[in-house]
């Protein structure tokens, strides 16, 4: 099995092939937190036009997305986006995600969130 750096380093590929911002810093990526992760998401509807109209109002912006089950449900929406999109069923649990936990799984998401958004572009 790939180690967290392995991971990162590979995140750093696929996501930085598909989108110029934000920095992918290894620190960022090793323990993604909520509004880093927000603006992958928005980079990615941006610059690829994946999951396009997917947000609205308050979720366009990550200041005002405030409480965990606000960050939960904008995470459940575009982690189901990705499954459907690329045919995957994905391990990543948002509950974990918000935490700050489980950067494996989070890079594996960010991995297939890459995927969708190269394929849309």
């Amino acid at each position: 099995m790939a180690t967290l750096d392995d991971l990162v380093a590979r995140t750093q590929q696929d996501l930085g092939s598909v989108i110029t911002s934000p920095p992918l810093a290894p620190k960022l990526l090793s323990r993604p937190p909520f509004r880093f992760l927000h603006a992958v998401i928005s980079s990615c509807i941006e610059e690829c036009g994946f999951a396009e109209g997917l947000f609205d109002g308050d979720e366009l912006d990550a200041e005002l997305i405030t409480g965990k089950d606000a960050k939960l449900a904008y995470l459940e929406k575009i982690i189901r986006v990705v499954e459907g999109a690329t045919g995957e069923q994905l391990s990543v649990d948002a509950a974990s995600v918000v935490k700050g936990e489980d950067a494996e799984q989070t890079n594996l998401f960010l991995h297939a969130l890459a995927r969708g958004a190269a394929d849309s572009k």
